[in-house]
């Protein structure tokens, strides 16, 4: 099913032609052309596709202003609050029919206007892949050495330091970071919640081999869990929304309860049937989504070499779009990318990173709720935990700003889409109960995206809502998550 309908008079088909191409040279998957419907089907043809859409590119024109068959299509899409209004032939704003005309229209030739209004509606598109740079530049390595470092002296430990000296051993700090190792005594590495030590940890500092988790309990937010690091006998006390960190620069990870809930909405197409997931283990999930500091530190570390094996030469410094770096999120990576970067990390700590499952991105954005949002179904409130179309200023922002869920996760909606483990399917006929991820025989095939961005509509950052990319798509708006593995028990 196409993303984008266009709905015309045939005395417009030129213009409705033009619009396809332009919009598919951008992406878009688009459907247009009713002469290909079979006949006999056409109605419910047409139900289908308007269904499946996440936009509807009305062309008003004279002709369309009297058509029926328009009139009812614009009032299909109104409903579903999908309705994008272009002008041609002469026809004015006042001359689209009530009550279509208190939407906002744009010339039919305004492609920049369209897109905009498309990406508001969370509309997918793919983007050709960009040629991956081999080597960064000097200066972004140079920024990134500073970055570790400056994590290093953060945490002021003989860990953080020795790390840095593991990674960058001829780096622009790695002389001072060899004397503080000598010099300094080691303090607590990780804002841990740890209970007092009963058993020495033998581990030789990040990047330990991965171990089993011990103990796990799980029964309600209001419990402590402890976990275990198998051989080592590392106890971890942790209640749920507590956070830990593998690694200086390694992503903040939020402890997140088993459970069950209810998925997808009543509403779109795309999130039918609703259903029952069954989460049936804890997992750590990134507080926030990947920033631009993780991202950053990830190509030094690899740039010089110490894990090409990982990512072979196809490193990639995603542009920032002249908002900044920093905390922001990481935005203009790929399915492809994200998945280097997850290896990379799970290579360096020893531990299993991954994107979410779809299942575990709405379980984990939910929160325990059954409502539109996080916080319940009045998008009033979505100013207080997301940025959006309407307080974004049309960029992204610095993570962890906004309200966390009940999970404490921040960003859930809204400032990134964020890519999922998943093949995108139509609905979720088949899906899976029990929290794993859609996959596909086709490497090509699009991946699912979700929780909306700065460039959204309030409709767009629902939990239930779905959009979709290609794989090695590299947008302004998308960006990622990662989740880690345990091992646990009961």
């Amino acid at each position: 099913m196409a993303d984008v309908f266009i709905s015309y008079s045939k005395a417009r088909k030129a213009e409705a032609q033009a619009l396809a191409g332009d919009l598919a040279e951008l992406g878009f998957d688009v459907w247009w052309d009713t002469s290909l419907v079979p006949t006999g089907t056409f109605t419910d043809e047409i139900d289908r596709q308007l269904d499946a859409a996440t936009a509807v590119i009305v062309i008003w024109s004279p002709e369309a202003a009297k058509s029926k068959w328009v009139r009812s299509e614009a009032g299909h899409a109104d409903r579903q609050e999908k309705l994008v209004n272009a002008l041609t032939g002469g026809l004015a704003p006042i001359g689209i029919p009530k009550p279509f005309d208190q939407i906002h229209a744009v010339a039919c030739d305004d492609i920049r206007s369209i897109v905009r209004a498309l990406d508001q509606l969370g509309t997918a598109r793919s983007i050709a892949p960009a040629e991956p740079e081999d080597v960064p530049a000097p200066e972004a390595v140079a920024e990134a050495d500073d970055r570790l470092f400056a994590e290093a002296e953060r945490f002021d430990t003989v860990d953080a330091y020795q790390y840095y000296i593991d990674q960058l051993p001829d780096g622009r700090h790695a002389a001072i970071a060899r004397m503080r190792v000598r010099m300094a005594a080691p303090v607590a590495a990780t804002p841990v919640k740890v209970a007092p030590p009963k058993r020495k940890n033998t581990s030789d500092g990040w990047g330990s081999p991965p171990t089993a988790v011990e103990a796990l309990t799980a029964m309600s937010l209001a419990h402590k869990v402890v976990v275990g690091s198998g051989t080592n006998n590392e106890i971890f006390h942790l209640s749920h929304g507590d956070s830990i960190q593998d690694a200086p620069f390694a992503p903040e990870m939020v402890l997140v309860p088993s459970g069950k809930f209810l998925m997808g909405s009543e509403g779109s197409y795309r999130e039918h049937p609703r259903h029952e997931v069954i989460i049936s283990s804890p997992l750590l999930v990134g507080k926030c989504p990947v920033t631009f500091d993780e991202w950053d530190a990830y190509v030094a570390r690899a740039s010089f070499g110490v894990f090409s094996r990982i990512v072979g030469n196809k490193l990639h410094l995603p542009a920032d779009q002249g908002w900044g770096r920093g905390r922001r999120p990481v935005i203009n990576v790929s399915w492809h990318d994200a998945q280097a970067y997850a290896a990379w990390l799970s290579e360096i700590t020893g531990k299993a990173y991954r994107l979410l499952s779809e299942a575990e991105w709405e379980y984990c954005c939910r929160a325990g709720t059954e409502t539109a949002y996080s916080f319940g179904d009045d998008p009033v409130q979505l100013a207080s935990v997301a940025w959006f179309w309407e307080n974004s200023d049309q960029k992204s922002h610095p993570t962890g700003e906004k309200a966390a869920n009940a999970f404490g996760l921040h960003d859930m909606h809204g400032n990134v889409w964020e890519w999922c483990e998943d093949a995108f399917h139509d609905s979720y006929q088949g899906a899976p109960s029990d929290g794993s991820a859609r996959t596909s025989a086709d490497g090509a095939a699009s991946r699912v995206l979700r929780g909306g961005s700065w460039s959204s509509f309030p409709l767009v950052l629902r939990s239930a809502n779905r959009n979709r990319n290609q794989p090695y798509g590299r947008v302004d708006s998308n960006g990622f998550r990662l989740a880690r593995t345990l091992n646990s028990k009961s």
